[in-house]
């Protein structure tokens, strides 16, 4: 019924648009009343009749989509540009790929050449004299490999509006790192380095498109998105992460128009600065669009914590939605709040909908409330998979999650082109970024050799060094993969650890991957039922232990602690033994090599695990968010704590 109604909509519209389009013209353009055989009538008309013709097959075109049944022609067809854009450009950008991986090793040589004469004439250029480098080798041989305090000087004078210091394009905004998982970091960005995005980004949705080709229909997709604070440089520029860019002036305007057409959230939620009450909101309008088609958020966390509070909040959401208005305990400012209530309308047999649905419990509960739910889009490697097992174990079973590319603020590097497989790696692009790589057992070392994208070992793990028309050159950004194949002639990599997260009390270099593992192996080894909200770890060193009334560190054999988050474990607190603790010692130790050798010597003392009240995660991120240059778009737990701060918040919430 809804596809006759916007079918019949469709020739109204654009027979009335046709007549009004000749009338316009006559009127604004000639100035004149015309006889109806006039040769400026005639071609008047010849265009009404076209703009006619091509609205009408467009309307029969939606109809054969599954559309939103909130859509109105006028937003079904910018829907509908949306999607065929998106179908154009990237089966394009897809072909290119194609060929650019085909001759790797060419193409990586060609851009390092055009980013050394790109940006001779900066200061770091005339610094390091780039046109003495004729070759690969040359830059290798000549140049140092660098990290962030290679070039902080750098990037103040850029954040000062300075021009031509790291790169010739023209900086637009400082990006800022989340320094969740350590300190902050600053980053000049141009509008060139956003396009690199967006190719990545349109390279992944023609895959997702051709192997999910109901992906194409009218379907809005819930974005989980949150505002961040508005932020400027000394020299005026903006800053903020690079997940908050927006377009300026004419194109900002447009894109906003367009996405409210795309998602089923308006704008004017971002103007909720507040993280829960936003996130509220995104779980209003998106429980109200039954034919909702994609859930997308940064990370895995975010949608996790979307079904979370929607698994809490329910009965008020439903009343929200029977009503048409929002919960009037919600805080948020009266002018937003009209602005908001204005996009409700009341929907008295959707919410009885998911009232009944959501009394049944939430398990499957995604495809349940919607049931034309084709994906979930997020980063779900590294410390994202705990979050990313959750949904597909509970809330959303056989509902793929896909990641489509990887990225950081230093630049966009690498694409998903197999988003239905279970283990998700990403292919290099070859034009984003010069790659060098260091072999893992040599990441210790000041100065390593480094090895090129086509000198790589399948199996092998990697330090991922990058050099970048942006203004980085050499650069450690601390990043390990693991190389999973090659396609054509270019690495598809796994995405391991961050070197900063490693635990190493006694240069074990203990990784996320083997604590992740050895905590699976241990959750499992427990009583049926136990069930893991979230983990996070530190190194005994930085603890506060005469606060917690443990003595001092003082000649103490270092440990590791392990702070678990486990479901309902306030209500009658969840009793474990010793021995069931220190199970996840014995399993780090049979995942570690270098740790359990340590623990043989005597030199590590056995890990210690600590329950944490529930709710302390979330009160953790809302503690950084609050205290670090994070925004809720970017947090991502650290699976080890550096922070003296962030580990005495946790130790405060121990059980």
């Amino acid at each position: 019924m809804s596809r006759l109604l916007t079918v019949g909509r469709g020739v109204v519209y654009s027979l009335c648009s046709g007549v009004t389009l000749v009338h316009l013209l006559v009127h604004y353009v000639v100035g004149r009343e015309l006889s109806l055989m006039t040769p400026v009538y005639i071609f008047l008309s010849g265009v009404a009749a076209i703009f006619t013709v091509v609205f009408g097959i467009l309307a029969l075109s939606f109809a054969k989509e599954r559309t939103c049944l909130s859509h109105d022609y006028i937003s079904a067809f910018w829907h509908y540009l949306f999607i065929q854009c998106n179908n154009v450009i990237g089966k394009r950008v897809r072909q290119q790929f194609e060929s650019d991986t085909q001759k790797c090793g060419q193409v990586q040589e060609e851009l390092l050449r055009y980013i050394l004469r790109h940006n001779a004439d900066t200061e770091y250029g005339r610094k390091f004299d780039f046109p003495r480098f004729r070759t690969t080798e040359d830059f290798r041989r000549m140049h140092p490999l660098t990290r962030y305090e290679s070039y902080k000087n750098y990037i103040d004078r850029a954040a000062m509006g300075v021009q031509n210091v790291l790169t010739t394009n023209k900086i637009v905004r400082i990006l800022l790192t989340s320094g969740t998982t350590g300190s902050g970091s600053m980053f000049p960005a141009s509008t060139k380095y956003f396009r690199h995005y967006i190719i990545l980004a349109m390279t992944a949705i023609s895959e997702i498109y051709r192997l999910m080709p109901q992906t194409k229909n009218l379907q809005k997709m819930l974005w989980i998105k949150f505002d961040s604070k508005p932020r400027v440089s000394e020299g005026g520029l903006p800053m903020g992460p690079a997940s908050g860019l927006r377009p300026g002036s004419v194109w900002g305007l447009v894109l906003n128009k367009i996405m409210d057409c795309v998602e089923t959230s308006p704008s004017s939620i971002l103007k909720v600065t507040n993280e829960p009450q936003c996130m509220y909101l995104h779980c209003l309008f998106g429980l109200k669009d039954r034919t909702v088609g994609i859930i997308n958020g940064m990370f895995a966390q975010s949608v996790y914590s979307l079904f979370a509070t929607i698994e809490t909040k329910w009965p008020q959401l439903v009343i929200d939605i029977e009503n048409g208005y929002i919960d009037p305990k919600l805080e948020i400012l009266p002018q937003v709040r009209e602005e908001i209530n204005k996009q409700l309308q009341p929907d008295p047999e959707r919410a009885k909908e998911l009232k009944t649905e959501f009394q049944k419990g939430f398990r499957g509960i995604s495809r349940r409330v919607w049931p034309y739910l084709n994906y979930i889009g997020g980063i779900n490697t590294g410390s994202m998979k705990p979050y990313a097992k959750k949904i597909n174990e509970h809330y959303a079973p056989g509902v793929p999650i896909i990641s489509s590319g990887y990225s950081s603020s230093e630049g966009a590097m690498a694409v998903n082109i197999s988003p239905l497989e279970t283990s998700t790696c990403y292919v290099l692009h070859p034009k984003t970024n010069f790659y060098e790589f260091i072999p893992v057992l040599h990441c210790d070392e000041t100065q390593p050799d480094t090895l090129l994208a086509d000198e790589l070992e399948v199996g092998a793990e990697y330090e991922i060094v990058l050099t970048n028309e942006h203004g980085l050159y050499r650069y450690r950004f601390g990043d390990v993969i693991k190389v999973a194949h090659y396609h054509n002639n270019c690495p598809a990599i796994e995405f391991m650890y961050r070197r900063g997260q490693l635990l190493d009390v006694h240069s074990e270099k203990t990784s996320e991957v083997a604590v992740y593992g050895a905590l699976q192996d241990t959750l499992s080894q427990w009583s049926a039922g136990i069930s893991l909200v979230d983990y996070t770890c530190a190194e005994s060193v930085m603890l506060n232990l005469s606060a917690s009334g443990m003595g001092t560190v003082k000649n103490r054999i270092p440990y590791y602690v392990l702070f678990l988050e486990l479901e309902n474990q306030d209500q009658g607190r969840l009793e474990l033994s010793e021995y069931e603790l220190s199970m996840f010692d014995q399993n780090l130790r049979r995942r570690a090599f270098a740790y359990n050798s340590f623990r043989l010597k005597g030199s590590i003392a056995p890990a210690r695990v600590y329950l944490v009240k529930s709710g302390t995660f979330d009160a953790l991120q809302k503690y950084l968010v609050d205290n670090t240059t994070a925004t809720f778009n970017q947090y991502k737990v650290a699976r080890v704590l550096k922070r003296k701060t962030a580990i005495d918040f946790m130790m405060n919430n121990v059980l």
